[in-house]
């Protein structure tokens, strides 16, 4: 497992938040789907710490700046489920 795989959560969230600023900047008529455009980068941080459960290689990056472990992977599913919660409940009001 290399580096780019172990912070491959928090660069698809900081990837969904840059098309999100693209688009909020550039398409001002399509507001409408910047929330599905944060869904979609958080259920891929999601699938990709699910390959991490699978695989139980848990690991440290850049000279043990970042650690991959059980307890890292249980807060990136709190994160997930958070977001995904509040999304949910703002479409409903």
């Amino acid at each position: 497992m290399n580096g780019i795989d172990i912070v491959g959560p928090q660069l698809s969230v900081l990837g969904a938040a840059g098309v999100i600023i693209v688009l909020d900047a550039f398409v001002p008529g399509k507001r409408k789907i910047l929330p599905y455009v944060a869904l979609l980068g958080v259920l891929i941080s999601a699938l990709w710490s699910v390959s991490w459960l699978s695989r139980e290689d848990y690991q440290t990056a850049f000279d043990g700046t970042l650690s991959l472990d059980k307890y890292s992977l249980f807060f990136y599913f709190v994160f997930a489920v958070s977001e995904t919660n509040r999304f949910t409940f703002a479409r409903c009001n």
